[in-house]
């Protein structure tokens, strides 16, 4: 969380409720609204509707409360708008094709939050991990490692790990300098699930046997993906994800 903003539980703040975020905003009369609302890849194709609600409708009612009252709407969208060969980046330029529900809600979210708001803030980002709560799948491969399991990790899909540190360091410094447009917020080079997982192996000396298999393999009832949900950036470039991976690990010793 960014040290001086004010996070909202779903409790407190449901987004598909436009009258709920009228209300907030009048009591906490904000400079900005930062929508993190989001159901998940995994949920999305599992819900469409759900999906449809919360990650387009959502932000839809935070960007018409954002213009309203003449603030920015920062949202947080995903290297899934993309679709590509293994090889392949995306950068801001890039134009978005999406394959499945998850990334399809995102991509509206954020035309929907240019055509309302001129002043927008739109952060596409990729692989997040270092949370304390919640997760990612990497910290649990992570966690997996140092305690010795056996992990399945994918060989046939890349992707952008980003250090959660990196990511809100980067994020707050956007906000400050009131920065406008779309953003990717990575840490640099692309890589796959296994070659990642063989960087932490070898950095935590883990004696883990590590699994290579297909997406298809992991998951066989997953989502269509893209071979490459890789981002670079044009506008924020960032440090590579081993060097991010490093600080990580050694801050966890």
């Amino acid at each position: 969380m960014i040290p001086w903003g004010i996070k909202l539980s779903r409790l407190e703040l449901d987004v598909t409720k436009p009258e709920q975020i009228a209300r907030i905003c009048a009591e906490k009369k904000p400079s900005a609204i930062l929508c993190l609302s989001s159901l998940d890849l995994r949920k999305s194709e599992q819900n469409p509707l759900e999906a449809y609600k919360v990650n387009v409708l959502g932000v839809y009612h935070a960007a018409q409360e954002a213009q309203k009252r003449n603030i920015p709407c920062i949202i947080i969208s995903s290297g899934a708008v993309f679709n590509g060969e293994s090889e392949q980046e995306f950068t801001e330029e890039s134009t978005p094709n999406p394959q499945n529900i998850y990334g399809q809600t995102k991509y509206i979210a954020e035309l929907m939050v240019r055509s309302i708001c001129p002043k927008h803030l739109i952060i596409r980002t990729g692989w997040l991990y270092g949370f304390r709560e919640n997760p990612s799948f990497i910290d649990k491969m992570i966690q997996m490692a140092r305690e010795g399991k056996e992990i399945k990790a994918t060989y046939d899909q890349k992707g952008s790990p980003i250090y959660l540190s990196d990511f809100m360091q980067a994020l707050e410094e956007l906000i400050r300098t009131d920065a406008s447009g779309t953003y990717h917020l990575v840490n640099a080079g692309g890589t796959s699930a296994v070659e990642l997982m063989h960087e932490v192996l070898s950095l935590t000396k883990s004696t883990s046997l590590l699994h290579e298999v297909t997406m298809q393999e992991l998951n066989s009832q997953g989502p269509a993906r893209s071979a490459s949900e890789v981002l670079s950036s044009t506008r924020y470039p960032m440090r590579h994800w081993r060097d991010a991976l490093r600080s990580y690990l050694a801050s966890q010793r």
